[in-house]
């Protein structure tokens, strides 16, 4: 069970413009074996009181969102190299404001998986119909190359602020994971593509359209614990909602090592991540969260993020310290002004400043 609560100001052409989010979401899970039956069973619930004030905002005061899902799988383990079974989850979500909204759909599908694979062909269920879904997944082994590769067809439904019903979006994604691990390198290739389709044109948006991914990723591997890659990512975008962002990379340096005679182990990482060929694609509302068109398609600038992170591991407990957008710190000590190091990915927020985070995780065991 967790609680989160923000509040804050929005940038907005009405002086007062405010969100004040409350969510709490909780988790139960169950699993048992019967002899060859493995049963599982995962409840979910989500509940958010949302209020604001904004000029792109559909509704006005207080709006209560929920979100309920519960998982049920019937698995027989096999002697041989297949296990069957069969799954089933229900889904439900909810909008209250003037009037309320319930949104009820089911989905059903029959598997067979081993150690390396995993195969599954189902339904998407609801009150007007049924669509066909399925999905497949393959670990593959070929000398120093590891190969995975995915494949999946689902439905998900529109965002409830806007959608007066239930209606689907299909979506078709194939990605394909390669690494190569030698003795003094280990290389990554991924590859993914992505299409959507749907048949009401709500806010503006595109009916259908489709993203290519690819990814390239390099590590060196030293005889010490010292830690080094290179990640570069490519998105290729035709008619898809995203962020507009063209080309990422990220560059990472680490070390970990012990102090007080191995009784606490230090972890720690600087990175920088580059975010280049931007345009203005897409952006989600502040306060229902849909996706709405930006019409300014003018490129911006490249943008550069350096962060630190340093873990300390003591017995059970995890204590984590993390510092983004390190240029703030030195624009502070130098007397330089923000303006040259502005990060701005949606509209509707302020540029993004410097982010300190502690996290401590305290692990109990039996």
């Amino acid at each position: 069970m967790g609680n989160f609560n923000s509040d804050y100001g929005l940038l907005d052409s009405l002086n007062t413009s405010f969100l004040d989010s409350r969510i709490t979401s909780s988790s139960l899970k169950y699993e048992n074996q019967y002899d060859s039956l493995l049963l599982k069973l995962d409840y979910n619930i989500f509940f958010q009181r949302l209020n604001g004030l904004h000029s792109s905002s559909i509704f006005e005061g207080v709006i209560y969102f929920t979100r309920t899902k519960i998982d049920g799988s019937m698995m027989m383990l096999s002697s041989n190299k297949y296990n069957y079974g069969l799954s089933y989850n229900l889904n439900k979500r909810s909008l209250s404001h003037d009037d309320v909204k319930n949104f009820n759909w089911n989905v059903f599908d029959l598997f067979i998986q081993n150690k390396k694979s995993k195969y599954s062909i189902g339904l998407n269920t609801f009150k007007d119909g049924n669509d066909l879904i399925f999905s497949g997944r393959s670990n593959f082994q070929l000398g120093l190359i590891s190969s995975k590769i995915n494949y999946e067809r689902s439905y998900k439904p529109y965002h409830i602020a806007y959608a007066d019903s239930l209606n689907f979006e299909q979506n078709d994604c194939i990605w394909i994971e390669n690494s190569l691990q030698m003795k003094k390198f280990n290389i990554g290739f991924d590859f993914a593509f992505q299409n959507f389709e749907r048949e009401i044109d709500h806010m503006d948006l595109p009916k259908k359209g489709n993203n290519l991914w690819i990814s390239l990723y390099l590590s060196p591997v030293f005889q010490n614990d010292l830690e080094f890659s290179i990640r570069y990512n490519r998105s290729i975008s035709n008619e898809y909602i995203n962020d507009g962002i063209g080309d990422r990379m990220k560059i990472q340096l680490g070390n970990k090592f012990n102090l007080f005679s191995n009784a606490m182990t230090l972890k720690y990482h600087v990175s920088i991540d580059g975010y280049m060929n931007r345009k203005n694609g897409y952006a989600l509302t502040p306060i229902e969260r849909y996706p709405v068109h930006q019409p300014e398609q003018a490129s911006l600038e490249n943008l550069w993020v350096p962060s630190f992170t340093v873990t300390s591991f003591v017995k059970n407990v995890e204590i984590s310290y993390a510092m983004h957008h390190l240029t703030n710190i030195i624009d502070d000590y130098l007397n330089r002004s923000y303006d040259s190091n502005q990060i701005v990915f949606n509209k509707y927020y302020p540029s993004v400043t410097r982010l300190a985070s502690l996290a401590i995780k305290w692990n109990f065991y039996n």
